[in-house]
């Protein structure tokens, strides 16, 4: 389930940023993600796969997705993160005076220690988080141990150019509904222990995939590695209410450029599928 919450969520990423001051990038690398085009009556959109977190070395993005990008009068993403900082700050944090070690298991809490002390995160990072936001902070330090960083997330780079060059942002999503549904998945105290127990390591497989656009493998992990009903919860379910939002955009005369993770795009309940069984033209595009 870890896996997919790495992948999807980006709810949590502005109070995550405040964790990466020392950032390391590599050399520049071809990268080659997955990204669709979308035609209607003439009009070209654009459906890119993201990653929410990545590296100062995947930029700049290969010129055929800038260019998309470029050409678009929106962008649409799962939630604009920039315009929700104090909601998310206020949803995280526990009522004063509670711990979340009086929420937690003596168990529980003990492996979160072990946790915060192989990362070099001070355990009082934790301490005023409620438990689903604590696990969703833990949940990404994997990657970010790695050189994988929330500012360097596609998401992030979108939105940011999108101010910087006065293009509207649609959001697919509500604050109140990214928040509701990170509550559900870390309702049980057993989906918290299994991100403390998550390998070190589990994070490059995913990675990888998704700099190579292979989609057929970013949906094999996601299946292996997340329940039924936690793909209904977090891709299907959200994918068929996506799609009534994005066919009413895209049935309009302005081009739009979707970014949402890329799981979102895999298999016959992505978007790519959906899209083209509601009769659009749905293209991949070959970097």
């Amino acid at each position: 389930m870890n896996m997919m919450l790495r992948l999807t969520f980006t709810v949590l990423l502005t109070l995550i940023v405040s964790f990466s001051a020392d950032a390391k990038s590599t050399q520049n690398s071809t990268i080659k993600p997955a990204l669709w085009q979308v035609e209607h009556n003439g009009v070209v959109s654009h459906l890119f796969g993201s990653i929410h977190i990545g590296k100062a070395a995947w930029y700049p993005l290969p010129a055929t997705i800038n260019t998309a990008f470029e050409q678009s009068s929106a962008i649409v993403v799962e939630l604009n993160t920039i315009a929700h900082d104090h909601a998310v700050q206020t949803a995280m944090t526990l009522p004063f005076g509670t711990t979340l070690q009086q929420l937690l298991s003596n168990e529980t809490f003990s492996k979160l220690k072990e946790f915060s002390a192989a990362y070099g995160i001070p355990l009082s990072v934790f301490e005023k988080m409620q438990p689903w936001a604590a696990a969703s902070v833990a949940a990404v330090l994997p990657f970010m141990q790695q050189g994988l960083l929330p500012q360097y997330g596609i998401d992030m780079h979108f939105i940011n150019a999108a101010v910087s060059n006065n293009k509207p942002i649609k959001e697919l999503e509500s604050i109140e509904f990214q928040l509701q549904m990170l509550q559900q998945l870390f309702k049980e105290e057993s989906s918290f222990i299994e991100v403390l127990e998550t390998p070190k390591g589990a994070a490059t497989e995913l990675v990888e995939y998704w700099q190579r656009g292979n989609i057929n493998e970013i949906e094999r992990l996601t299946y292996q590695q997340t329940s039924a009903a936690q793909i209904e919860l977090v891709l299907s379910g959200r994918n068929r209410d996506w799609l009534i939002k994005i066919e009413r955009m895209l049935q309009g005369k302005e081009r739009h450029f979707i970014v949402v993770g890329a799981a979102h795009l895999a298999g016959t309940s992505g978007l790519p599928a959906l899209l083209a069984a509601k009769g659009f033209k749905v293209t991949r595009v070959n970097l």
